[in-house]
């Protein structure tokens, strides 16, 4: 699945292919608030070195990182736009919706996170006891002290990676975490169709994620616009031509905005995506706030500096 897909931005083997613009806008990243290995300032510092000035970070199902990095960004003349990453289920799919522009303060939306955040827990520390009972030397102090927010599986993976039971993070969610023969929990995700109505109410933009790994991707794609969906994540992962010719039709077909970005989490691995390898035409920024604009007016959540 990860290690063995061509276009996964997980598949160590394939290398990013850059497009043909120069890369000014990243807006999908994560930090060590969630589940990546990199901290807020630090990641800032390493998109400083590249040519992007607009960013976005989309933790999972936590805001947490955003003040510090707009604070960090300010002297390195870089935006910040306000996002999420909510994980949510719809008819058997787990679907990933990011959400930009967004008032991070809303009471509604951080109330569900929380309740993501709380469910995830719940799930790791299943896990945790199930690898224990499969011979795995981890415990919940391990994962624990390498987060500095959310915990989650990238943090399970880390440990059995430095205790030199996988030789990536990738292969052991290839191998072990999502294996459903040994590791078979199911968390509790809000249902799509609700993630997309609670960024809108918090006056943000709804985009979907991933949107290659999604099983009857044009039957699903109809119901999320109705109910809101502003944009499609096109620029992202390895995708082959084919993927993107693909994906850039849908996001026509429904006149979505065409997003993109390099995901990164900084796990340090061969071929993993960077800052400034991947991402959407430079002007994606401003096409994202008009039709976030367009949907909420003046109602709209966060306007970072930069942009207005």
């Amino acid at each position: 699945m990860y290690l063995s897909d061509p276009e996964s931005r997980y598949n160590l083997l394939v290398k990013p292919k850059s497009p043909k613009w120069k890369i000014t806008n990243d807006l999908h990243l994560h930090t060590s608030i969630s589940d990546g290995n990199i901290t807020p300032n630090d990641l800032i510092i390493k998109i400083s070195k590249t040519d992007i000035n607009c960013i976005s970070i989309t933790d999972h199902d936590i805001t947490e990182a955003i003040d510090e990095c707009k604070e960090i960004s300010i002297e390195k003349n870089i935006t910040v736009i306000p996002g999420v990453e909510i994980s949510t289920s719809f008819q058997k799919n787990d679907i990933h919706i990011l959400g930009y522009f967004i008032d991070y303060k809303n009471i509604e939306l951080q109330s569900s996170l929380g309740t993501l955040r709380n469910s995830r827990k719940k799930s790791i520390l299943k896990t945790i006891s199930i690898l224990q009972d499969n011979g795995f030397e981890i415990s919940e102090k391990e994962v624990t002290d390498i987060s500095k927010g959310t915990i989650g599986r990238p943090h399970i993976a880390q440990i059995l990676k430095s205790k030199g039971y996988f030789n990536s993070t990738t292969e052991a969610f290839e191998k072990i975490l999502t294996n459903k023969k040994i590791v078979n929990i199911k968390r509790k995700k809000i249902d799509t169709l609700h993630s997309i109505n609670l960024i809108n109410q918090a006056g943000g933009i709804a985009v979907l994620a991933h949107p290659r790994s999604i099983k009857d991707l044009e039957k699903v794609i109809p119901i999320f616009v109705e109910n809101g969906l502003g944009g499609i994540e096109v620029f992202s992962e390895k995708h082959k031509n084919e993927t993107l010719n693909y994906l850039k039709n849908i996001s026509e077909k429904y006149n979505l905005v065409a997003t993109g970005g390099s995901d990164y989490h900084g796990r340090n691995e061969p071929n993993e995506i960077m800052p400034g390898m991947n991402g959407a035409p430079p002007e994606t920024p401003h096409l994202l706030l008009s039709k976030t604009l367009e949907f909420h007016g003046s109602n709209i959540g966060s306007v970072p500096k930069g942009l207005k």
